[in-house]
């Protein structure tokens, strides 16, 4: 009765919503479904195919298996070019690393991306696992996909550790991604990003998107950025990507930016302008 009830529902969320495949929402629970369907088939063949019991799940977890692996050769083999050279540019005060890696095979990013990346050269435990990282900036080509990523790490215990204090400054990068469910913010009209250190990182892409739709969409919405950093050195992360992101909303000016420093603090509390032309970025102090 519930398999019934699952189908039933199921069809009727297809007939109102329409059937695309690239919903990731339909497509998983095609698979779920999928999944469900042919457990419900085994249980009832294996009493004449006791042998499908084992057979079945074994084929399941190969295929899924290799379908991943194949997946992950798409993704980072095209004709001569076999996974990537990534270049590590290190911060002024050496505590975050930008990693920009070239895209074998472009793709087109959407607001809060993710991948991991595999880096077998940093140490021998880099090469035995992957890293997680949100795209922080790319760059498009005429279609509009992204050719390369920058990833933004800070230094950390571990793979960001040995990874800043690496002497060498490219590594063989293999891509595993992007991961991520788009969340569009399409029919806002002002919009509030809050942000602490290197949390700043999985935003820029929402910013940055919803700066150019402005532009091409010729629509209205403020943007306003909260980021409280540890020292002031910590603009330097991302402050030319603040410059270009200014530059695009030159003459809309929707876009505003606060810093906050816990650390810088007078006696009072107070905000000024900070380098800005047209007083869209403010740095914010607080007393105790």
């Amino acid at each position: 009765m519930s398999t019934l009830q699952g189908v039933l529902h199921m069809s009727v969320a297809i007939h109102q919503a329409g059937w695309h495949l690239k919903r990731n929402l339909q497509l998983y629970g095609l698979l779920a479904f999928s999944g469900i369907a042919l457990a419900m088939i085994t249980h009832l063949l294996r009493r004449n195919f006791p042998q499908l019991g084992v057979l079945v799940p074994s084929v399941t977890i190969s295929l899924l298996f290799s379908l991943r692996w194949v997946l992950l050769l798409i993704r980072n083999i095209k004709y001569a070019k076999v996974a990537s050279r990534a270049v590590i540019i290190r911060m002024k005060h050496a505590d975050a690393v930008r990693v920009v890696i070239p895209i074998n095979r472009p793709f087109r990013i959407q607001p809060g991306m993710s991948v991991y990346i595999w880096m077998p050269g940093v140490s021998l435990r880099a090469a035995l696992q992957t890293y997680s990282f949100p795209i922080s900036w790319w760059e498009n080509d005429v279609n509009g996909n992204a050719t390369s990523i920058t990833l933004l790490a800070r230094r950390e215990r571990g793979f960001t550790q040995r990874l800043i204090g690496h002497p060498r400054s490219e590594f063989l990068t293999w891509l595993d991604g992007p991961y991520g469910r788009p969340e569009g913010l399409a029919g806002y009209s002002r919009v509030l990003f809050i942000g602490t250190g290197i949390g700043i990182a999985p935003l820029l892409s929402y910013i940055r998107l919803s700066v150019e739709s402005n532009i091409n969409n010729h629509s209205h919405c403020d943007i306003f950025i909260v980021w409280e950093v540890d020292h002031e050195s910590n603009f330097d992360w991302i402050y030319d990507w603040m410059d270009e992101l200014l530059r695009k909303d030159n003459g809309a000016y929707n876009l505003h930016f606060a810093l906050h420093i816990p650390s810088a603090r007078p006696a009072q509390d107070t905000h000024e302008t900070w380098n800005s032309k047209h007083g869209r970025i403010f740095r914010f102090y607080s007393a105790d």
